[in-house]
């Protein structure tokens, strides 16, 4: 079975040898390679699951239980009469939860405006409590006339508009503009 040098001379020579199933012949008498129990058992019955109890379903079940239609092919009457029968307790809170009719594929589109546009206000009021508080504050950053000096405010607005100029328009030209006016004090 290993390859000894110069056994066999090439590659034809050395597929042909069969020396080798002599060694395996008395291994495969012992154990059998053909299933003799597998072929003398030729029933196509499948007997494998008889020794459980199974038993199939009674067809009476099926007669005794009431036909019931499905909620899809109903009409709104019907479907309201079958709920109360089974659900009267749940109405009074399936009212207050009630939404559009179910016949209602397209709403009205005036109606729907005005719900977004109600929407709508209500965002812009809720998002302007946030951020700006008492309203936009003034910026004058002209001053007076030169010579007479400025006002403390009009300074801090001059200073302001430097420190926020990256915010607006004109960002990126100066690169290092905030650190060079850091650096003057």
């Amino acid at each position: 079975m290993f390859y000894r040098k110069g056994k066999h001379k090439n590659l034809i020579e050395l597929i042909d040898d069969k020396s080798h199933r002599a060694e395996f012949r008395d291994m495969y008498a012992k154990f059998g390679v053909i299933d003799t129990e597998g072929s003398m058992y030729d029933d196509e019955y499948d007997d494998t699951y008889d020794h459980l109890d199974v038993s199939v379903g009674d067809e009476g079940d099926l007669e005794r239980r009431p036909f019931v239609v499905p909620r899809v092919l109903c009409s709104k009457d019907e479907e309201d009469s079958s709920e109360g029968e089974s659900e009267g307790e749940e109405q009074g809170e399936r009212e207050e939860k009630a939404g559009p009719p179910r016949d209602e594929f397209v709403p009205n589109p005036e109606e729907q405006r005005a719900k977004a546009e109600q929407r709508r206000q209500q965002k812009m009021q809720s998002r302007g409590r946030v951020w700006r508080g008492s309203g936009p504050k003034d910026r004058d950053v002209a001053g007076g006339p030169k010579g007479q000096g400025q006002q403390k405010e009009v300074l801090i607005n001059r200073e302001h508009k430097n420190v926020h100029k990256a915010s607006h328009g004109n960002h990126n030209r100066r690169v290092l503009s905030q650190r060079k006016r850091q650096q003057r004090m």
